[in-house]
């Protein structure tokens, strides 16, 4: 009878140790998702999928379900093409760029250096503003994209013009290009012009970025938009009496349009708005690295403009911390640096400390968790939903993922039940 219990003392403390081992190594019961993964490996046939290693400035190979891929050569002689979220061939990899398709279009370059506005078909479309750009012999060099106002900002070089600086053969030029192929271009050169709302663009006294000093708020055929008393200018609607203004630093802040008083200080940047059922919240970055502080933050500002009061602001005031998302059911991943990821609800309360190192690409229910060097995906309350065993990882569209496990590449589809 004595060696029967010693026996059973030792298989419960084998049992015991085997679970805790299987806990530790992150493929917990208790960590594992309901959703359900499938993995399709990429047939590839007239193409070559990218090594995450070879997408240069790219984070992701897709965007809006198109997959970028190659010839499947090297160097100069590589060529770049799609695939769409079932592993198909949509547009022959024949340009010497890349580049992601944003609300249906995508700019590439031919072997010539010609651009061309591309459709998920392959097709090309506004030739007649690319043939308007030609005409005053400017080179189209990139575009933002059309954004949610159907405009986008395109950035030229001016092949006639020797330049602004010292060494340069060329000056900048900025234009609009409306969905509707409506084109117009912005007055001077080597000025920075960014749309920051509807029909309303910013211009900037340096290139590339949105950190220079604003020069002026003007509409889409440059004309300035006049300021409000205190030189701020208003940009769009918050909330009721609410408005977003900018001031002359490219920081925002939040006035009251019917006393016109600052309700929040002018030191925020880009600034979104979160679809959160009936309140009202947004995002907006705090403490900027180009400001000189360590402590890049995402704050949640509430109907009145104010910052909430809640686990960020009291667990992570020191830290360099970005918000990501949100999954659907407007949880936020909270991607703190040398820490791992928390997650949050839309009111900024703590929802699960993770065991991953990021949360990123979210799209629906599902997002991509970094743990060590490897990817995997997970929920929407940090549950895994594949092991941290692949390169890379990306989703694609709704349900639809994307990864890199050595030389294989494959189209995760995802069951996400109701």
């Amino acid at each position: 009878m004595k060696n029967n219990k010693w026996l059973l003392v030792v298989v419960l403390i084998l049992f015991l140790s085997a679970v805790l081992i299987f806990i530790n190594s992150g493929n917990s019961l208790l960590n594992r998702a309901e959703i359900t993964a499938n993995f399709e490996r990429i047939e590839e046939n007239g193409f070559k999928c990218i090594d995450f290693k070879d997408l240069k400035n790219l984070s992701n190979a897709s965007r809006e379900g198109a997959i970028t891929v190659t010839n499947g050569e090297k160097g100069s002689d590589v060529r770049y093409g799609y695939i769409n979220s079932k592993g198909q061939l949509i547009v022959e990899p024949k340009y010497k760029t890349m580049g992601y398709f944003i609300n249906g279009y995508s700019l590439l370059f031919d072997e010539g250096n010609n651009p061309h506005i591309i459709d998920k078909e392959g097709k090309d479309n506004f030739e007649n503003a690319l043939a308007e750009i030609n005409e005053k012999n400017y080179s189209l060099i990139g575009y933002t994209g059309f954004g949610l106002n159907n405009k986008a900002v395109l950035l030229m070089q001016d092949k006639l013009n020797d330049g602004v600086y010292e060494g340069s053969d060329y000056a900048y030029v900025k234009g609009v290009l409306d969905a509707s192929g409506e084109l117009t271009f912005f007055p001077g050169k080597n000025f920075d012009y960014q749309e920051l709302a509807d029909g309303k663009f910013g211009k900037f006294i340096d290139n590339f970025t949105q950190h220079g000093e604003l020069l002026s708020l003007v509409d889409m055929n440059g004309q300035e938009i006049p300021p409000n008393e205190d030189g701020s200018y208003t940009i769009k609607n918050y909330a009721g009496n609410l408005d977003w203004v900018i001031g002359k630093s490219g920081k925002y802040g939040v006035r009251d349009s019917s006393t016109g008083e600052m309700v929040t200080p002018l030191e925020y940047r880009h600034p979104r708005k979160i679809e959160a059922g009936d309140k009202t919240r947004y995002f907006a970055t705090k403490n900027d690295l180009l400001d000189g502080s360590y402590t890049l933050q995402d704050m949640i500002l509430d109907e009145n403009g104010q910052p909430l009061k809640n686990f960020l602001d009291e667990a992570l005031i020191d830290e360099k911390y970005t918000l990501e998302g949100p999954f659907d059911n407007l949880n936020f991943p909270v991607n703190i640096k040398y820490k791992k990821t928390d997650i949050v609800d839309i009111d900024g309360n703590l929802v699960l400390n993770t065991e991953w190192d990021k949360i990123k690409d979210i799209i629906g229910k599902i997002g991509v968790y970094k743990l060590g060097g490897k990817y995997g995906f997970t929920d929407s309350v940090g549950k895994q939903i594949t092991p941290p065993e692949y390169d890379h990882c990306e989703m694609v569209e709704e349900n639809v993922g994307y990864a890199q496990k050595g030389e294989e590449f494959f189209i995760v589809k995802f069951d996400v039940g109701n």
